[in-house]
């Protein structure tokens, strides 16, 4: 019993530690296309 319940403890601890990487890499590449945006829209307007 004891056994399961850290193994359930441990499951939800990588769990969340997947979650929090995943909204890292999301919020990451939302930065790299906003500077990406910001390139593309000074390029037009001095074009």
């Amino acid at each position: 019993m004891v056994v399961v319940a850290s193994q359930t403890l441990t499951i939800d601890a990588l769990g969340k530690a997947f979650a929090a990487q995943m909204s890292r890499q999301a919020i990451i590449g939302d930065r790299k296309f906003d500077e990406l945006d910001v390139e593309q829209s000074m390029a037009n307007r001095y074009a």
